[in-house]
């Protein structure tokens, strides 16, 4: 039996930016101004994949 890939609920900053293309100081950015979800752990954080996705997606649906 295959195991499925799941994809991490919460990534470092380097991950996202492989996930997701955008550039680190846009995702720093946008956990500053609380569009997306983050959490320290210990000196690191962990942004949301989850919350991430949904951000872009309200900006696809405002697009036009």
């Amino acid at each position: 039996m295959q195991q499925a890939e799941l994809e991490p609920l919460w990534v470092t900053y380097d991950e996202a930016r492989r996930l997701f293309g955008l550039s680190r100081t846009t995702l720093w950015r946008l956990l500053r101004q609380d569009r997306i979800r983050g959490a320290r752990v210990g000196r690191s954080v962990r942004l949301e994949t989850q919350s991430i996705q949904n951000y872009l997606q309200k900006q696809a649906e405002n697009f036009d």
